[in-house]
């Protein structure tokens, strides 16, 4: 293991994974040798062209994107009228009787704790690549090999949910609604993971639909910053589409 924090870690497991290298025609042709060159120069020559540094970049650049213009935010900086009321009894249940902010409290509403909730793999849901021996199953059991880390996973942040295509670690829901109904329930979908397995802080919700209704506005809605586009540059060095430059990325971005 790398012994980086995570974003750097994830990033230079994604190389591996994804089969990128970073090449004489990416650094010459494209001209990024020169930036590498600039950002990394108290690496070693024949270290400073490599998944560790273009992670160090990419996680950079990454941190980088802040959802400080959702409604919440707006709302902490002083516009009382940029949460409705309905968000607001949504936040309320957040904070209190759904108890989400027990996991989630960090400013981002993350954490760095990990937790065992029992969802499904990948393999469960027709996950590609992967299977019940897949080691990833085992969420920070893989990394750290204690038992009482067993198939748990960190606490992600909230912020624009309502993008999101799929939750939990093996993608198992597909909508927001079905995350609440999860977690309302409180019991293990994993055949790999018994309920006692589960963390204490996974119990069972008792919550109206009017309540359900309420929290979802303030997930979806009052944690959702509309103008994340402002941190997607205008060129790259490529000329390629960005992020992705696959044929069908090309057609959808419409930077044929």
């Amino acid at each position: 293991h790398t012994g980086y924090v995570g974003l750097e870690a994830q990033n230079i497991e994604a190389f591996n994974l994804h089969r990128l290298e970073i090449n004489d025609h990416v650094l010459d042709d494209y001209g990024y040798r020169a930036l590498y060159d600039a950002a990394f120069s108290d690496f070693a020559v024949e270290e400073r062209y490599s998944p560790t540094t273009s992670s160090f970049a990419i996680s950079a650049f990454l941190r980088s994107f802040l959802a400080n213009k959702a409604p919440l935010q707006d709302w902490l900086k002083g516009d009382k009228e940029a949460l409705t009321d309905n968000q607001k009894e949504g936040a309320l249940l957040f904070f209190g009787k759904a108890r989400c902010f027990t996991c989630h409290k960090e400013p981002a509403f993350n954490a760095m704790n990990f937790h065992a909730l029992g969802t499904p793999d990948m393999y469960e849901v027709g996950g590609l690549n992967t299977g019940p021996d897949d080691v990833r199953n085992l969420g920070r059991g893989m990394f750290t090999g204690k038992e009482e880390d067993m198939y748990r996973f960190k606490v992600p942040q909230l912020y624009n949910l309502k993008d999101y295509a799929t939750y939990f670690h093996g993608s198992s829901k597909t909508t927001l609604r079905e995350v609440i109904d999860y977690k309302i329930k409180a019991q293990s979908e994993n055949p790999q993971v018994s309920n006692d397995r589960l963390s204490p802080s996974f119990r069972p919700l008792e919550l109206t639909e009017t309540e359900i209704d309420q929290l979802m506005d303030f997930l979806e809605n009052a944690l959702y910053d509309a103008q994340m586009g402002r941190y997607v540059p205008d060129s790259v060095l490529s000329g390629n589409c960005f992020p992705n430059n696959d044929e069908i990325s090309r057609k959808q971005l419409g930077c044929q």
